[in-house]
């Protein structure tokens, strides 16, 4: 779809930089535009602006950041419920959320350290409408964005990008997970895909600079146009003369990002390849809890989620590097009752098909977790320390909070040597010394 590139939206930005913080800010919408748009903010709400009207925007002091942003081409009913081509915020006129990509962005942060005001306009969510935003002070210059620069790509230079391949082209371990026994591969059979070699420079470049800031911002601009702006991207597709006819895999563009170390982990604030990381869902937190490296920031799109490969289960492989970490961490580890009996119980319900390997692990170091307090409830997060079986039976009764013991039952003493296990069992007593 194409838009007037001659016509602007002209967003005026009316007030001071030394406003006091108490004042509210106010935005003048004016639509300069030969066609009607249907202006949006937030907070703000919302109002169709036919040629020349405009819009007033009063912003609360308490608000900091907000967006505005115009939706095109609407139909709304009395009640204004209806629906927007580009910018649609859940088709209400009236609007409670963000704009529907595609839509471009006035977007503010007001009442910043120093007393700063900050604005910009922004393609993060694509292009819909051309936009001015200009403030009332010779302090700060106007912005502009009055093209689709992303239109005005030329095909080649946009990513990602459809490209045709011979077969013979696609990688080896591709080809293995989508040929099926019998299948023969004949001269002349393509593949499409998606690619975009700007974004392999790009995720090189950051991974190579270790740029952890650049690389959560570009992990949040995937996670705002993955469902909206690249969800046909992700898979290309094999044609194939063979009975079935075609076969789908992962895009050589979606690859891009699992094939580098770009993701930021919550442990050590390093780059690390996705698929050794967590999701922070319940699922891992009830076993690992906060000590586990959960990518930062929390990815919202389910479908950028799959598509990157976070790990969302535990497995035993997981649960035993999460052990060497905490032993060799210099700070004092921190977990709850009940999370440290579920991993017990995790490494237990293993023992079944795995006991040497989870013998020959537990028995390199401690790994009997014993707080150094009471607690109330076994959700109640405390400080700890590991021992060893023999550090915990000298150490059994420990003095804790005012004069209460604590006691802690775990694998029988016949650990080391190899033999069967009653199991990990938590128990505590508070006695009085």
């Amino acid at each position: 779809m194409s838009f007037p590139k001659s016509l602007t939206i002209l967003f005026p930005l009316l007030f001071t930089l030394l406003i006091p913080f108490t004042n509210a800010t106010t935005f003048a919408v004016l639509n300069k535009c030969t066609y009607t748009i249907w202006a949006a903010a937030k907070p703000g709400g919302g109002m169709r602006l036919d040629p020349g009207q405009s819009w007033t925007v009063n912003v609360p002091p308490s608000i900091t950041q907000a967006r505005i942003w115009g939706q095109t081409n609407c139909n709304f009913d009395a009640n204004g419920n209806g629906q927007c081509q580009t910018g649609d915020c859940n088709g209400l006129l009236q609007c409670q959320g963000y704009g529907k990509a595609p839509n471009t962005l006035a977007e503010f942060a007001l009442n910043q350290p120093n007393n700063l005001d900050f604005v910009d306009i922004s393609l993060v969510d694509g292009f819909n409408i051309p936009m001015d935003f200009n403030p009332t002070t010779a302090v700060c210059k106007s912005l502009r964005c009055a093209a689709n620069i992303f239109g005005e790509c030329p095909t080649e230079l946009q990513t990602p990008v459809s490209v045709e391949k011979s077969i013979t082209d696609i990688s080896h371990v591709v080809l293995k997970s989508i040929l099926c026994d019998g299948d023969l591969i004949s001269h002349g059979e393509v593949a499409k895909d998606w690619e975009s070699p700007e974004l392999v420079h790009l995720l090189s470049q950051l991974s190579l600079s270790s740029d952890s800031i650049r690389c959560k911002y570009l992990l949040e601009v995937l996670d705002t146009l993955r469902d909206n702006c690249s969800s046909d991207k992700v898979t290309g597709q094999c044609i194939l003369n063979s009975p079935g006819g075609s076969r789908i895999f992962k895009s050589s563009f979606l690859s891009s990002f699992c094939g580098v170390r770009w993701m930021v982990s919550s442990m050590d604030n390093e780059l690390h390849y996705s698929k050794d990381l967590f999701y922070d869902c319940d699922a891992v937190r009830s076993i690992l809890g906060v000590t586990a490296p959960y990518v930062v920031p929390k990815v919202k799109s389910e479908k950028l989620l799959c598509d990157i490969g976070l790990k969302t289960q535990v497995r035993l492989d997981d649960i035993l590097v999460a052990l060497q970490v905490w032993r060799r961490s210099k700070t004092p580890f921190m977990a709850s009752i009940a999370q440290m009996s579920k991993f017990y119980t995790f490494i237990w319900n293993e023992m079944a098909t795995l006991k040497q390997k989870i013998i020959e692990e537990l028995s390199m170091g401690p790994f009997i977790f014993v707080p150094y307090s009471c607690v109330s409830r076994h959700d109640d997060v405390v400080t700890g320390v590991f021992l060893s079986p023999s550090e915990w039976r000298s150490e059994a009764m420990q003095t804790v909070d005012g004069g209460q013991l604590i006691k802690l039952s775990t694998v029988e003493d016949d650990l080391r040597s190899g033999r069967e296990k009653s199991g990990f069992r938590w128990r505590s007593e508070a006695t009085q010394r």
